[in-house]
């Protein structure tokens, strides 16, 4: 759910705001004029109704607290458009980024009752063109977790390895709700998917050889368990399987003995099939 508070307002004294605390319009989206302005602890994104007379009178703000708002912007959904905004939490490690909906119903605004929220690493972003807007969600399914012996970094420690791979939806608005529909699988995307596959192929193909160990071997076998999940869910397998084989890529866990072998990531992959697919297929898109 939406972390944020709602506070409708008749009048901006009630919060707090005067004309010149606010920033200059940013823009203009349905009948709604949109400001933000903050303090470094309390940051607000503010909506004017464009036909009411006066500074800031007849107001809707959502107060994001000390999330800093970074974008706002239109996107389309399958049948209309809807607005979001970026905001980025501070923190250790990166922080987050987080993506939070909005849909103008009549003369008011209302937020979608869900957020994408990922790491300050690898943002979650939303791609306009020609149809729906795409929405670009960083899988982050294996980071942290553990697949068979070896307890993979968390993706807050040091990014995404190899390259990051993203899960591709788009807001599907049907009898009167919007919802968030994964399209990563469909042909329709296809193309945009390929060119996240290949830059993880290239990082494979430049750790050739290699054995990988301590934290950083761990945050390397996370990216590649996640390009595994992506390739059999494609149908594509025995391709991916092949590739990683031919790179010949060990990995050695720092919590090992250290007379205990490295393992062949192929064959860590094989034999962790069920958990790879079962943590992917249970990754939330949205909270």
């Amino acid at each position: 759910m939406i972390r944020t508070t709602l506070l409708v307002l008749t009048f901006a004294v009630c919060l707090g705001l005067h004309a010149e605390e606010t920033s200059p319009v940013q823009l203009e989206w349905q009948s709604f004029r949109i400001f933000s302005t903050g303090s470094d602890d309390r940051h607000l994104l503010v909506f004017q109704k464009k036909k009411d007379p006066g500074p800031l009178l007849r107001l809707q703000a959502w107060d994001y607290g000390h999330q800093r708002i970074m974008n706002v912007a239109p996107m389309r959904g399958t049948s209309g458009e809807l607005l979001y905004a970026q905001t980025f939490d501070r923190g250790e490690s990166g922080g987050s980024i987080t993506l939070t909906f909005f849909k103008a119903s009549g003369d008011a605004v209302q937020p979608l009752p869900f957020e994408i929220a990922r790491s300050g690493y690898n943002a979650p972003e939303v791609q306009s063109g020609s149809g729906p807007s795409r929405i670009l969600i960083p899988c982050e399914a294996f980071y942290g977790k553990r697949v068979g012996p070896f307890s993979l970094t968390g993706v807050y420690v040091s990014g995404h390895g190899l390259s990051m791979i993203p899960r591709i939806a788009v807001m599907d608005q049907a009898q009167g709700k919007v919802n968030l529909k994964d399209v990563t699988f469909s042909t329709g995307v296809r193309n945009v998917l390929n060119g996240f596959l290949v830059q993880s192929e290239k990082a494979l193909g430049e750790q050739s050889g290699k054995t990988w160990e301590g934290a950083e071997g761990l945050q390397l076998a996370a990216g590649l368990a996640t390009y595994y999940y992506f390739k059999i869910k494609l149908g594509e397998e025995a391709d991916a399987l092949a590739k990683i084989t031919r790179a010949g890529i060990k990995i050695l866990d720092s919590d090992q003995e250290k007379s205990s072998p490295a393992i062949h990531a192929a064959d860590w992959l094989k034999t962790s099939r069920a958990d790879i697919v079962r943590f992917g297929d249970a990754e939330k898109l949205a909270e």
